[in-house]
């Protein structure tokens, strides 16, 4: 992404000691082929099947976005559902607009 896509989430969420206010999806265009085969291996380990469009997927989206903002999946598993929809749904509208 040539702009900033930051999300700011609606409270701040503290997790393991971390405070978090935001979440920076600026990088999802340096993603790679690389990066999309690594985090089908790691939700295939997670226990995680994909059925059809990847892209479609909550759960797939959230890994991407984990990547993306160099944040623990299992960390950003943890914030609220309002912010993980925006956060996933953001992810999602660059993957289709690509």
């Amino acid at each position: 992404m040539t702009k900033k896509a930051i999300y700011t989430l609606k409270k701040p969420v503290t997790i393991d000691g971390q405070n978090y206010t935001e979440v920076d999806l600026s990088d999802l265009d340096k993603l790679t082929g690389e990066d999309i085969l690594a985090i089908e291996q790691e939700m295939q380990s997670d226990g995680y099947v994909i059925a059809g469009m990847a892209e479609l997927s909550k759960a797939y989206l959230l890994y991407i976005a984990a990547r993306a903002a160099k944040i623990n999946v299992q960390i950003l598993k943890k914030f609220p559902i309002s912010d993980i929809s925006k956060i996933t749904a953001m992810a999602q509208t660059f993957l289709l607009r690509a």
